[in-house]
């Protein structure tokens, strides 16, 4: 069989022949791995560039907001607002508004209901106790936090289904490679500061999207 030397050939092979440069280099591996990326980039733009013609008079709505959400100066600003935004409604708006009204009923009226009904049956003292203090405290103090896990994942989920999200390990991957970790990886620490719960099963989340 003929083999296919395209025009592309050579330009594949010098690119190939610059990533073995970069991984057989003596520096440190974060810096490896940041050159690696950066030269593929370029390899791509330059067979983009001889491939595909651009009619640069026509910019789709996704290339509007990716000039917006991925600016150098704008989109770290923005993304600082977007994520305000989303605690305040986690924490300040929606979430621990429901919270609080969940732990309400919870320590107040199904608390007196069951208790009422346990003195009523003549259940034990201990009994009342397991029941009051150990289930509906111990399950309602878990219950009280799936109005904010809910409500901050529902919004993660929008902002994911937008390709937002995308975006961000975009502008944050630079800053993240320099301790190791991908852009992906920034949401979740930030959500950490918050709640750990929801950050550990966010980054797993992550984890498994992007493996």
């Amino acid at each position: 069989m003929a083999q296919n030397k395209s025009a592309g050939s050579p330009m594949l092979t010098e690119h190939i022949n610059q990533l073995e440069k970069i991984r057989n280099s003596n520096q440190d591996i974060d810096v490896i791995e940041e050159e690696i990326i950066e030269a593929r980039y370029l390899f791509i733009n330059k067979v983009l560039e001889q491939s595909l013609v651009i009619n640069e008079g026509v910019k789709t709505w996704n290339d509007k907001l990716d000039n917006i959400l991925t600016n150098r100066f704008l989109g770290i600003p923005i993304f600082i607002a977007i994520m305000y935004t989303m605690f305040q409604f986690t924490f300040s708006w929606i979430g621990q508004p429901i919270a609080d009204i969940l732990d309400e009923f919870i320590a107040g009226p199904m608390t007196e209901v069951v208790e009422g009904s346990l003195v009523a049956v003549g259940a034990a003292e201990w009994m009342q106790s397991l029941v009051i203090d150990g289930i509906i405290g111990g399950v309602g103090g878990v219950l009280v936090f799936v109005p904010l896990i809910f409500t901050l994942f529902l919004l993660i989920s929008f902002l994911d289904g937008t390709g937002y999200m995308a975006r961000v390990a975009f502008i944050m991957d630079r800053a993240m490679r320099r301790i190791g970790l991908s852009g992906k990886a920034f949401l979740p620490m930030l959500i950490g500061f918050g709640c750990t719960v929801p950050a550990i099963m966010g980054a797993r989340a992550w984890i498994l999207k992007g493996s």
